[in-house]
């Protein structure tokens, strides 16, 4: 089984050519991509309109998962974030209806805020080793591991869609989302 994960989706940087390229290459793919609710910067939108996007893409993509990967993807925004902060931010994604309840913080920098809403609302956390002495016990965590592949959309980190294209390609079945892999 191998479930594969790509950080920082959105409007302005979908790589969805590349995407279906890889879904050529590779027919029972499955990509749970961490996305950005509400993306700033020269292709801008609204939650809603974003949601309304993500759905028309889903529509033709069902082997495609969106998982929400902070809110507007801030430099280091989850690390402050209050309980309260975090339950608006978790209750504004599940009334768009589009993504799985799966969260992922920017640059994997989370907060006791945070943890407390995801445990709180019933999500699971995609959350990196350093922080398990930070995590409360019993929270549901999506861990990088064996089984589990973790990139971006962009190039960066040298894990990137094209930069690792020929790895993606590579990966073997049969695939499942982070959400199934959690269920």
């Amino acid at each position: 089984m191998t479930c594969l994960d790509l950080d920082d989706f959105c409007v302005g940087n979908s790589q969805l050519p590349l995407l279906d390229e890889l879904k050529a290459r590779v027919p029972d793919l499955k990509v749970t991509l961490f996305t950005i609710p509400c993306p700033t910067g020269p292709i801008a939108m609204s939650p809603l309109e974003h949601a309304v996007w993500l759905t028309v893409v889903r529509q033709s993509r069902p082997w495609l998962e969106f998982a929400v990967h902070g809110w507007r993807h801030t430099f280091l925004e989850c690390r402050d974030w209050s309980k309260a902060d975090a339950l608006e931010v978790l209750q504004r994604a599940e009334t768009l209806a589009v993504y799985a309840r799966v969260f992922k913080a920017p640059y994997w920098e989370t907060s006791p805020g945070l943890y407390d809403a995801i445990a709180e609302r019933g999500w699971v956390i995609a959350d990196h080793p350093r922080n398990d002495a930070l995590r409360p016990a019993g929270l549901r965590v999506y861990h990088l591991g064996p089984g589990r592949a973790h990139g971006h959309v962009q190039n960066v980190c040298d894990n990137g869609l094209a930069e690792q294209f020929a790895f993606y390609a590579s990966l073997q079945g049969p695939f499942k989302f982070v959400s199934e892999v959690m269920a």
